[in-house]
């Protein structure tokens, strides 16, 4: 906001200064996968945590965070009180969050695909008070799929005699 001053001395005009304060708040985002290396069906938890380091509170706060191919919820998200998730668009709506304070969102999914090497799941922080360090507003971690692997083993023959020659034929696929 705006701060004005006015200084009076005895026997000489006023003086008034001027200042318009800015508030900032360092909001800093952590995210991070209950499991590192997951299979098609497997559930596991995303949590997210912000943080405010200030120096001001943050006004208007919030995270967007739509998960990616491959992933699906898996029951109810589980944001911090007075906080509210939307499932549909990914974002998070935290509202205000004082200087040192933090709120958390735990996101449960799961596994869809199994023809990927990896998942990555981004999540960005917003507000409209200034950041003075946005470096730390986005934030992502990876899990990583087992190979879905099947292996089929025939012969060329069910019926042999000691001496005859059969072939093996070995398929596997990675679906």
């Amino acid at each position: 906001g705006i701060w004005n001053n006015t200084v009076r001395v005895e026997d000489y005009p006023p003086v008034n200064a001027t200042v318009n304060v800015t508030s900032s708040a360092d909001l800093h985002i952590i995210k991070s996968a209950s499991a590192t290396t997951v299979s098609k069906g497997d559930v596991f938890n995303w949590t997210i945590i912000v943080i405010n380091h200030g120096p001001s509170k943050a006004f208007n706060v919030y995270v967007d965070d739509l998960l990616p191919n491959g992933l699906e919820i898996a029951g109810h998200a589980t944001p911090s009180n007075n906080t509210r998730y939307d499932r549909t668009t990914g974002r998070w709506t935290i509202g205000n969050l004082g200087v040192e304070d933090y709120v958390t969102l735990i996101i449960p999914t799961r596994v869809t695909v199994s023809n990927v090497h990896n998942i990555t799941n981004v999540a960005v922080v917003n507000s409209t008070t200034p950041d003075p360090d946005p470096t730390n507003n986005k934030d992502n971690d990876t899990v990583y799929l087992n190979p879905d692997v099947t292996i089929e083993k025939t012969v060329s023959t069910k019926n042999t005699y000691h001496g005859d020659t059969i072939s093996w034929n070995i398929t596997v696929t990675n679906k």
